[in-house]
Order: C-alpha cells, then structure tokens, then sequence
C-alpha cells in the first residue's frame, strides 16, 4: 500500500518541478524604487468639453461651458464670487459626468490645471474626484490663485497654474492610495472668481510617484508537463494531456485499476 501511494505523489512532485522554471519566469519583483509621472487627463484638444458640464446640484446654474481654442470656456462666472478656502459650496460646481472614460491615478499626489483669463484676476477652485467606491468626501480647503500668480502669454491671455493636493482634496487621497479603486471616473470642481466672468481651463493633470516592477520577463505558452518514468508504485502511469489554448493547469487522477481513473486528487 505505501509503494502504490508513492506513485501519485512522486508524479505531482514531477510535474510541478517541470513547471518550476515558468513560475519562477512570471514572478513580479518590487525593489521599492518610484518613478515619478504626470499624466494629462483632461486637454480639450478634440473641440469637445470631454464630458464637462454645470453639475445637477449646482448652486449656480446661469453659466455656459464650452470649448474655445482648445480649452475649457466657462462664461457666467460674476455669480460665483466666493473666493474663501472653506466657502466654496456658494459657487459654481462643473463635473465630468459625461466623459466615460476612466483614469488610474494610482500615486497620485498633485492634481493641476491652467487657469487662463483676460487679464489677471483671483480664481478659487476645490476639487472632490470619483471613482467607483469613493464618489464622495467634503474637499479640505478651495485653493486660490491671484492676480500676481498670472503671467501674460503670447497671445495677450494671462495663464496661472492651480495645485490641488491630497490633503487639499480627501477624495483625492482616497482614490490615489486605494490599488483596488484607483480608477478616476469623474471630477467635481467648485469654481469662484473675482473680477473676471470668463474663464478658461486647460491641461487638468495628474502628477505623483508609483512603485516601479521589475520586468516580469516573457515565457513560451503553457505546454504538456515533462512526465519522467515511476520510481516506486506499480510501474503503471497513465496521463493525459489535452492541449486546450489558453489552459492554465493541470489535474492529477491516482488509480490501482486499469483504465479506470479517480476523480482528480490534486488540482494546479
């Protein structure tokens, strides 16, 4: 009885040796490193808003969006005056609810933007971005940009460039440190301005550091398992190996009768 036991065992000690080498060819290997990365979510380049629109709950409705030049317009603003940190819900709210796209912000840990207008002016925006499991939580502050922020471009426009953090924006934080819900899929923006109705953003960016993965190397597809002859047991070994595309194991059947096969004893 204890030879016929050993044949089993020694045959899935077999197999998996002869697979030892495609394991160890897809092991992923994390040595700590971050690389740093900035990724343009929201450019405007197609004509389009790209999904931008005055949210449902805002309590500002009279504003029109649009795209001008490539970037976001926003018309209507001398309604959505609060340019405090913690006053931000009398303003305006835009979210792009309409975009249907999704964005791993993984690591994240700035949110920017170009803040563009006529001449120089103070703008204040908070932020609160979704995702599938985070869709809400308060933003900490509103950050502000001002009138010596701005700096006058070619075509005559004056452009500021407005950082939100992670702990300028909970939400934020949430979705950059959750590897299992790090999928951006909307973001609400709290706008007030002074002294200006119009304006304009641009290049809304997602900045930080994410872990950097060895290359997990390559290996040839799945194949039959190297099967060497019994060295203890009965001497009989039957396998079989049906070449399925895309199978990615193996089951093992122990039997002391001819052509007659348990029911798998051990599966990978």
């Amino acid at each position: 009885m204890c030879k016929k036991r050993a044949l089993p065992f020694l045959i899935i000690i077999t197999m998996l040796l002869s697979f030892f080498p495609f394991m160890v060819a897809g092991a992923e290997t994390d040595d700590g490193t971050k690389e740093n990365f900035s990724e343009v979510i929201w450019d405007f380049d197609d004509g389009t808003t790209q999904g931008f629109d005055v949210n449902a709950d805002s309590p500002v409705k009279n504003v029109t969006l649009s795209n001008d030049n490539n970037s976001l317009k926003i018309e209507g603003l001398s309604a959505s005056n609060d340019i405090s940190e913690g006053n931000y819900w009398a303003n305006l709210r835009i979210s792009a609810d309409g975009w249907k796209k999704t964005q791993d912000i993984l690591g994240a840990e700035t949110l920017t933007m170009d803040v563009i207008a006529a001449a120089p002016a103070t703008v204040s925006i908070a932020a609160v971005p979704q995702s599938p499991a985070s869709m809400w939580a308060n933003p900490r502050r509103a950050v502000i940009v001002r009138e010596s922020d701005f700096t006058q471009q070619s075509d005559g426009t004056y452009k500021a460039l407005l950082t939100i953090n992670t702990d300028d924006a909970p939400n934020f934080n949430a979705i950059a440190e959750d590897a299992d819900d790090s999928k951006m899929i909307s973001i609400i923006l709290f706008i007030g301005t002074k002294d200006a109705d119009v304006i304009y953003l641009d290049n809304i960016t997602v900045n930080g550091a994410r872990k950097m993965i060895d290359n997990p190397g390559t290996h040839d597809p799945l194949g039959a398992p190297t099967i060497k002859p019994p060295i203890a047991g009965d001497s009989s070994v039957h396998l079989e190996w049906n070449g399925v595309e895309g199978a990615k194991g193996f089951n093992v059947y122990s039997t002391t009768t001819s052509g007659s096969y348990s029911t798998a004893m051990w599966k990978e």
